[in-house]
């Protein structure tokens, strides 16, 4: 089981996919459209901290509820944006 949020394969590939599309985003053809830009970081960072305060959970049903909430967010971008991973 794992002890930190870091140490699940899910959170990774989270990250993982963040610093992906920060790649794609960081493009000559993303430049002129910053309100898209940021769209795509706050549905990404979005991910990341729905898992980390699923992971802080009481229980496994809970932790799920917040790994279900995390799934929709790829598809419909939030307003809050956030870049740093969660502190632990």
């Amino acid at each position: 089981m794992a002890q930190r949020v870091e140490d699940l394969k899910v959170w990774q590939r989270a990250r993982e996919f963040c610093v992906a599309v920060d790649a794609i985003i960081n493009r000559a053809g993303f430049q002129r459209d910053r309100r898209l830009r940021d769209q795509l970081r706050d549905a990404t960072d979005s991910v990341v901290w729905n898992i980390a305060e699923g992971f802080a959970q009481p229980t496994d049903r809970a932790f799920a509820k917040y790994l279900f909430t995390s799934k929709p967010d790829q598809e419909r971008p939030q307003r809050s944006r956030t870049r740093a991973g969660p502190a632990h």
